[in-house]
C-alpha cells in the first residue's frame, strides 16, 4: 500500500509562506536609477501611443534605450516592492506603468500600480548604471 503520509516541512518550503502580506522597501539603487530614467524621460522624452520613449548616447558612447508606459509619467516608484514568492500567486496581474532601460539589452525592468508595491521583473548591474546617472545630470 503507498503511503498517504504528507511530505515534512522543510525550512526552504516554509521560509516565505507569510510573504504576502509584508511587502519590502524598495531598494534604494532601484529608487535612484528609476528616478534617473523617469526624469530623463520627463525632459527628453517622446510621448507615444502608450507611453514615453527615449534613445540618447552617453559621452562614453554606452547608448540607452529608456521607456516607460503608462497613463501618465510617474514622479517616483512606490515605496515598498513586492515579495518575489508573492508575486507569482497574484496572477492575473496587470500593471499600470512599466519603466524599462535598455543598453543595449534588458537591464532594468519594473511594473507598478498607483497604490500597490513595485514588482521587479530585471534588474542586471553593470556600467549602464554610470551611463544613465551621467545622461540625467546633463540633462
Amino acid at each position: 500500500m503507498r503511503d498517504t503520509r504528507p511530505p515534512k516541512a522543510t525550512d526552504s518550503g516554509t521560509a516565505y509562506r507569510n510573504a504576502a502580506a509584508t511587502p519590502t522597501r524598495t531598494a534604494p539603487i532601484l529608487a535612484e536609477l528609476a528616478g534617473a530614467a523617469l526624469r530623463l524621460l520627463a525632459r527628453n522624452g517622446e510621448r507615444g501611443v502608450s507611453g514615453w520613449t527615449l534613445a540618447a548616447s552617453a559621452s562614453d558612447g554606452a547608448r540607452l534605450e529608456l521607456r516607460c508606459d503608462g497613463p501618465d509619467l510617474p514622479g517616483a516608484l512606490p515605496g515598498e516592492t513586492a515579495h518575489p514568492s508573492a508575486i507569482p500567486k497574484q496572477r492575473p496581474w496587470t500593471g499600470t506603468y512599466r519603466l524599462s532601460v535598455e543598453a543595449p539589452l534588458l537591464v532594468l525592468d519594473l511594473y507598478w500600480n498607483a497604490a500597490e508595491p513595485l514588482r521587479i521583473m530585471q534588474f542586471s548591474r553593470g556600467d549602464w548604471e554610470d551611463a544613465l546617472r551621467a545622461l540625467a545630470r546633463a540633462a
